[in-house]
């Protein structure tokens, strides 16, 4: 469909050999008041082969309206139920024509893409080797020369870190394409051969959440994860939460993505020194809320571990296919994960930190 139109006929998403297929999979929840801005960034994109299926998680705000007005009935899939944007992607490529695309463009309906964005993300994932998962340069919605994201690491806990300075403007200092270790699912484009691969999004967590497992089991597939800054997105939600600066709410979303990340994805030798290690600093940190009278925090990391417990058969299962699909070993994926030291030096300061304050 050229011209950057919403056009997505089942079918006819094969490839060019100069215009790869992209299939845009919006994810919508209670997004109507900035939809139309989204379908128009979309709409307006210079890569000339670009569809658009819409999945609505059972919006109460007629979003699914709005949807069907602009893309028409059968670019719209409804579910009766909020199956969260994991399971709603997970539905979306499921799909016989989803399978036909070259790239999946993974979309969250608060995110409104630069013209040429698309475009410059599959020419990033073409130009480097074995590229599974680009993400784009994402600004604040409102605030357009304010950096929200653009890329994320993690420490050996699976405790995610940002390179951002809270407020931090763009000034081009993170223009030049860099691998990362994972990258937001607010706006994410996949290859056929990488989702195909690695699966799909673990349905368990919150969309935040999942990312840091996503891209660690893309690399673990031997595919390589990357930002393209000359893509450009806005992003209107809460910026990719980081483990010290988190809300109290987000502290027990982080620990309990942080560490079925590791149950999943970590190889065995790997995780009989990651656990114990873990487990220090985890009950280190435990006895400092509890000393210092920070009770919410001390049951936000109860909970989360309690969570994991309970999943424990789950995460085990993920593990399976996680590690089936392996091509690396633990060393290469290292390569974008902070040193074990640092987050026990972290927790260290935190301590002296808080008992000082005390």
């Amino acid at each position: 469909n050229r011209g950057g139109g919403l056009g997505y006929t089942p079918g006819r998403m094969q490839q060019t050999n100069d215009h790869p297929s992209v299939l845009a999979v919006l994810v919508a929840r209670n997004g109507a008041p900035w939809l139309r801005r989204v379908l128009s960034s979309l709409a307006r994109q210079t890569h000339p082969r670009v569809g658009v299926l819409a999945v609505d998680n059972a919006s109460s705000d007629g979003s699914a309206d709005v949807l069907e007005r602009m893309l028409g009935r059968r670019r719209v899939l409804r579910l009766d139920r909020d199956h969260g944007v994991p399971g709603a992607v997970r539905r979306a490529l499921e799909l016989p024509a989803a399978g036909e695309a070259d790239f999946v463009l993974l979309l969250h309906d608060d995110v409104a893409l630069e013209p040429h964005a698309v475009e410059r993300m599959v020419g990033a994932a073409r130009r480097v080797e074995d590229v599974g998962l680009v993400g784009p340069k994402v600004l604040d919605w409102d605030r357009p020369r304010v950096l929200r994201e653009i890329g994320f690491s993690a420490d050996r806990f699976g405790y995610p870190q940002s390179p951002l300075e809270e407020g931090e403007l763009d000034q081009g200092q993170y223009d030049a394409p860099r691998e990362v270790l994972f990258v937001s699912s607010a706006a994410m484009l996949l290859s056929r051969a990488a989702w195909s691969r690695a699966g799909f999004p673990d349905e368990r967590l919150a969309p935040d959440d999942g990312d840091l497992d996503y891209g660690w089991r893309m690399r673990l597939a031997g595919f390589r994860v990357m930002v393209a800054p000359g893509a450009v997105a806005h992003h209107r939600g809460p910026a990719g939460v980081q483990a010290e600066a988190a809300p109290l709410r987000g502290r027990y979303r982080i620990e309990r993505a942080a560490l079925a990340a590791l149950l999943t994805n970590c190889g065995l030798v790997t995780l009989l020194w990651v656990l114990p290690l873990y487990a220090i600093q985890g009950i280190g940190r435990l006895l400092l809320y509890l000393v210092s009278r920070r009770f919410d925090q001390a049951g936000e990391v109860m909970a989360a571990w309690g969570w994991n417990l309970a999943h424990l058969p789950g995460t085990l299962r993920r593990r399976v296919r996680a590690q089936s699909v392996r091509r690396v070993p633990d060393r290469e994926v290292s390569r974008f994960l902070s040193p074990a030291t640092a987050r026990l030096t972290g927790s260290a300061q935190q301590a002296s930190a808080l008992l000082l304050g005390r």
